[in-house]
């Protein structure tokens, strides 16, 4: 439906006609004898399909180890672990003799939780990685088997305890085997002259959890933080106890990884699943999803050709996008207390564009003094996001592009659950995306 409002001639805006335009004797003979008429254009042909994350992701290099079993009513079951590596803190020790290993502890801070707001236990499961995490680096997803690395019947150590994620000093620990701590020990001065030389030797761990009641819960701890590390105690020859501590935040020494394991037959959104293995969801439904945690992409693909902005009578030199806008209203439920934040939207959503089957940053969300993607941001009062990408829409009108492809994706959030129902293109008008032109051009009557 096309709306539009012949109004006044703006000065603000003819301000902008005037710094753009290049011939200012055809500004001074043509368009000073015109006026500007104002346009607002709703655009619903598009279609939205939830997709799951590009199998070709890269997975290296997370600030923060996920560790968790949850279940959503909607989503399913998931289940998150964290591999890593650990580097020495010095190069150098104390020149004691005779060293005693005491114990050898492993020990992560907490630092919050995407699920499971209430009080939950869950039993954790710490395994030797017995394949260097090098192998790792730079590979997509797909082609990373995680059994490779470690043998699930062998836990080297387990701990069941409940989190509260209110805690802030929470520590999930381990205590290592006393074998490994003498092996450690007798291998001390010659495995840490160099960190590239331990970490060659000592390959990491891999952590999983089980939930013991309730929904259970993903948490996540801080690998920066002094108090994540590996720590070995021993007593020198005259009995005095001595620490040495192995951090995972050794920047581009140690390895740290985040892996997901999702079912979907599980939760309400396999009723818009139509292959579970290989996910696919139907395209053009009546909702549609996203979810963090390498789950679930919503991809929208849209075609602008029946806008008035790429008639072909128009004369392109007469137009200018004022704004271009996509209204994207995630279900609303009434929540409960407790739930409030667990399963509110995102607080902001990453927007990208398919060129040529890779995703980059759409110009209108990317921050160049900081060189990185912002978000687009939830509004409370509205339950809606308003996606704004005036300037990619000006490109394509140029280039004489009217179709492309967004990709939509939760941004990092560690107050909420980071998932959401959207209404999809299938929906009823009243709810389904839709997009609102506005633009202006010249005319002389």
């Amino acid at each position: 439906m096309k709306f539009f409002l012949r109004g006044l001639f703006l000065l603000s805006v003819v301000f902008l006609f005037f710094t753009c335009k290049e011939d200012d004797s055809f500004l001074g003979e043509n368009f000073l004898d015109s006026k500007l008429s104002i346009y607002y254009d709703t655009v619903t042909n598009f279609t939205t399909e939830s997709v799951p994350y590009d199998n070709n992701d890269t997975l290296g290099g997370v600030t923060r180890a996920v560790v968790g079993d949850y279940y959503d009513e909607v989503f399913g079951d998931t289940k998150a672990m964290t591999i890593f590596s650990v580097a020495p803190q010095f190069n150098v020790i104390d020149s004691a003799s005779n060293r005693n290993a005491d114990s050898l502890i492993l020990q992560l801070q907490f630092r919050g939780s995407y699920y499971g707001f209430d009080t939950t236990e869950q039993t954790f499961h710490l395994y030797a990685v017995e394949q260097p995490l090098s192998q790792i680096d730079d590979n997509p997803i797909a082609n990373v088997n995680l059994s490779d690395y470690y043998d699930p019947n062998s836990p080297i150590a387990t701990t069941t305890y409940a989190i509260k994620p209110d805690s802030t000093a929470g520590l999930l620990k381990f205590n290592l085997p006393a074998s490994m701590a003498e092996d450690l020990l007798q291998d001390l001065e010659s495995l840490i002259t160099t960190d590239t030389v331990f970490v060659n030797n000592f390959d990491g761990f891999i952590i999983t959890a089980e939930r013991q009641d309730g929904r259970g819960a993903l948490i996540h701890y801080n690998l920066n933080a002094e108090e994540t590390h590996m720590r070995l105690h021993y007593s020198d020859g005259n009995n005095d106890q001595v620490f040495y501590f192995y951090p995972t935040s050794s920047e581009g020494v140690v390895r740290r990884f985040n892996f997901f394991e999702h079912d979907y037959s599980t939760g309400t959104i396999s009723n818009q699943m139509i292959s579970m293995n290989h996910t696919q969801f139907i395209k053009d439904d009546s909702l549609a999803f996203i979810q963090a945690g390498m789950g679930i992409n919503m991809k929208i693909d849209i075609d602008l050709a029946g806008s008035e902005i790429f008639a072909e009578s128009m004369n392109n030199d007469d137009l200018v996008i004022n704004r271009v806008r996509l209204e994207l209203n995630p279900i609303k439920r009434e929540f409960e207390l407790v739930d409030s934040l667990q399963y509110a939207p995102p607080e902001g959503i990453f927007v990208l564009e398919d060129v040529n089957g890779e995703n980059e940053i759409v110009e209108d969300y990317y921050d160049p003094e900081n060189g990185r993607i912002v978000p687009e941001f939830y509004y409370d009062k509205e339950n809606s996001y308003g996606l704004v990408f005036s300037g990619m829409v000006n490109r394509k009108v140029n280039e004489g592009n009217s179709d492309f492809t967004l990709f939509l994706q939760p941004s990092e959030s560690i107050i909420s659950a980071n998932r959401a129902v959207f209404y999809g293109s299938g929906a009823v008008d009243s709810l389904k995306p839709k997009i609102i032109i506005t633009y202006s051009k010249r005319t002389n009557e």
